[in-house]
């Protein structure tokens, strides 16, 4: 994992997991008032957890935002009670599975056709009519480091604690996680309702603190 850190001496800390091929960058447009950040990316590596788990430990007041392929990844390697609040976004424990996540054969296509081309449709794909804003923060990591990632993302241990999460959000017009996937998810799996947004995948030009994300 690559940890990108915003430290101006709070002493409150929003750690945000983001999602496959992404970096800081995608969400550099999100300023707060209150909360140091670190934006956690590139998960084709977890074992340096113990850096991150130490600097969460440094600060009175802890949220996880974790977005998509983020949102797995996050449970996995993390215990929850290092956090005040955990927010889920756009993604699910279980996801690749054809009833609460991307359907396997879309995650094995993607797998097996991955291009620079195929990179920008994906994008494409995760920000519909909202592409040109998203390109404008596209992220700076190079191909190579993204295909990587994505060959590794299947196999992750099969971890599942579905009480981690205590909210969710979904988007209506997910086409990459299907919203009805989603949906299912959280009520059948977790007992949560999630609070929809009006967005496509990416929804982050939606906000422009994070704060706004938290409510606050």
């Amino acid at each position: 994992m690559i940890f990108h850190e915003s430290l101006r001496g709070k002493d409150s800390l929003i750690v945000f997991f983001t999602g496959w091929g992404c970096d800081e960058n995608c969400t550099s447009h999100l300023i707060s008032d209150n909360y140091d950040i670190i934006t956690v990316y590139d998960y084709s590596d977890l074992s340096n957890v113990s850096v991150l788990t130490s600097t969460i430990h440094n600060y009175k007041k802890t949220h996880l935002i974790a977005w998509s392929f983020g949102v797995k990844t996050a449970q996995q390697i993390l215990s929850n009670e290092l956090f005040t609040r955990k927010i889920a976004i756009n993604g699910t424990i279980n996801l690749i599975d054809k009833n609460f996540g991307i359907l396997p054969e879309i995650f094995a296509r993607t797998q097996n056709s991955l291009s620079e081309e195929n990179l920008i449709r994906f994008y494409k794909n995760m920000t519909l009519e909202h592409f040109s804003f998203f390109d404008s923060h596209r992220p700076l990591r190079n191909y190579s480091s993204i295909k990587n990632e994505l060959s590794l993302l299947d196999k992750f241990p099969d971890k599942c604690d579905y009480s981690f999460y205590d909210e969710a959000f979904a988007s209506s017009r997910d086409l990459i996680i299907p919203s009805a996937n989603q949906n299912s998810f959280w009520h059948t799996k977790c007992d949560i309702k999630p609070m929809k947004l009006d967005a496509p995948h990416y929804p982050f030009y939606l906000w422009n603190k994070w704060e706004n994300i938290l409510n606050e």
